[in-house]
């Protein structure tokens, strides 16, 4: 129920209606009010057209209309996600001469809703692929596991995959994949994944063997677990960069395009990471 002492002062020169003589007016059809934020939104109009009393009904079901439509279409462009080229290099200060010669000059920024960054990435020049081999069961991607594949940067506190937090700073992104047991059955959609480590600790491009990548991702997540976005198969021939969405696990992923060399062959490999979203556990 909307306090009426609260309404005049917002609206004063505007008459009100007592509220016990016009329970409607107070209590939207005697149903009562459970979101305070809503309520104030649509008094304004909803007053200001019940005070002039003629044609108050349609009024009202108009300003009623008109507001939700504008909170609805506010939640909807708050959730949606893009992507823009970076022109701008890694910052130097934050990671070592070594990493940041590996990496382009470029990077690429996702964005929620009209302005709030979630992160900002910088992918390798080159990658270097193993000689091609027996593909893994439930893996898509052809990296070596503990690989340098780029840079993120958190501009604010993020999640990963598994809902930890990431906090605010300057990550490397190293290939890894899922281990093969029952506690991660149905938990990914594939065995691939981006594992986080501080770049104030990985300062070397050398491949990290399994431990290491495990304990120092751990570290970055502050966790038992290791810091970890998942790659997904992108499917089709869709522009890179861009966005992706998927309606039914709510998963935002960016598609981007970097160059690789597998023996003396030079080619391009397309991938796709979740920025935003967890898995269901």
């Amino acid at each position: 129920m909307v306090d009426t002492r609260f309404a005049q002062f917002l609206y004063g020169d505007i008459q009100l209606l007592d509220a016990q003589k016009n329970p409607p007016l107070l209590q939207r059809g005697g149903r009562g009010v459970q979101n305070k934020a809503l309520d104030l939104a649509l008094c304004p109009l909803d007053y200001y057209f019940l005070s002039r009393r003629k044609h108050s009904h349609m009024f009202r079901l108009i300003s009623y209309g008109c507001t939700l439509s504008l909170l609805f279409a506010w939640q909807a462009s708050a959730a949606d996600h893009r992507v823009e080229v970076l022109e701008e290099a890694a910052p130097a200060d934050a990671i070592s001469e070594e990493i940041a010669a590996q990496l382009s000059p470029t990077g690429l920024r996702i964005i929620r809703g009209t302005s709030r960054k979630v992160c900002d990435i910088w992918l390798c020049r080159q990658w270097e692929l193993p000689e091609e081999s027996d593909p893994e069961e439930e893996v898509v991607y052809p990296f070596q596991p503990g690989q340098l594949i780029g840079v993120v940067r958190y501009n604010n506190k993020g999640g990963d995959f598994r809902d930890q937090e990431i906090v605010k700073g300057v990550y490397t992104l190293r290939y890894a994949h899922q281990p093969v047991d029952g506690d991660h059955i149905g938990t990914a959609p594939s065995r691939d994944f981006l594992v986080l480590l501080k770049a104030s600790d990985d300062r070397a491009i050398a491949v990290l063997d399994y431990d290491t990548l495990v304990e120092q991702s751990a570290e970055a997540a502050e966790s038992t677990h290791p810091a970890q976005l998942q790659l997904v198969q992108t499917e089709g021939d869709a522009e890179t960069p861009s966005m992706a969405h998927d309606e039914e696990h709510d998963w935002w992923s960016v598609r981007f395009e970097g160059k690789a060399k597998q023996g003396d062959e030079l080619k391009s490999v397309r991938l796709e990471l979740i920025v935003a979203g967890q898995a269901e556990e």
